[in-house]
C-alpha cells in the first residue's frame, strides 16, 4: 500500500476521513475521524478502520502487489540462508526488512518472500557480472 493512495484521498485540511472497524482508545467502533495520511494508512494496515468518502461510505482501495522494480536495491551484508524458504514466516518477514532496511511496511509473507527472491536474484545478477 502506498502512502501516495491516501494522500490522494486527504480533504482541504490534509485529513483522510476513517471509519473505525475495531475500537481502539479513543474511538469506538463505527466512529468517523480524520486522520493524516501517514497514520491513515498505518490504521487501514492494521485493520482497525477503512477510509470512507463524504457519504461515509467505504472508499475502495486498490490493493498494494508488490513489484519486482520496486524493490530496492539492498545491502549484500544481510545473509540469506539457502534454505529460506522453509523458515517461520516471522523469520522470513526479519530477513526482508533487514533487506530493505526498515523504509517500508512489509504487510504480507507473501511480500516479505518477494522481497527476499528479488534481492537473491539481483545478487545472482552481479556475480555474473564480476565473471565476465
Amino acid at each position: 500500500m502506498q502512502l501516495n493512495t491516501f494522500e490522494s484521498l486527504a480533504n482541504k485540511q490534509g485529513l483522510v476521513l476513517m471509519q473505525v472497524v475495531d475500537s481502539f482508545a479513543p474511538y469506538d467502533e463505527g466512529a468517523l475521524a480524520g486522520f493524516p495520511p501517514d497514520e491513515a494508512l498505518r490504521l487501514f494496515q492494521r485493520k482497525v478502520a477503512v477510509p470512507v468518502g463524504k457519504d461515509g461510505r467505504p472508499v475502495d482501495v486498490p490493493a498494494d502487489t508488490p513489484e519486482r522494480s520496486n524493490i530496492p536495491a539492498a545491502s549484500s551484508s544481510v545473509e540469506i540462508p539457502e534454505n529460506w524458504r522453509s523458515l517461520h514466516h516471522l523469520q522470513r518477514v526479519r530477513i526482508a526488512k533487514d533487506l530493505v532496511g526498515g523504509a517500508r511496511v512489509i504487510s504480507s509473507v507473501a511480500e516479505a518472500d518477494l522481497i527476499i527472491q528479488g534481492e537473491l536474484e539481483r545478487r545472482g545478477n552481479e556475480d555474473d557480472e564480476d565473471e565476465e
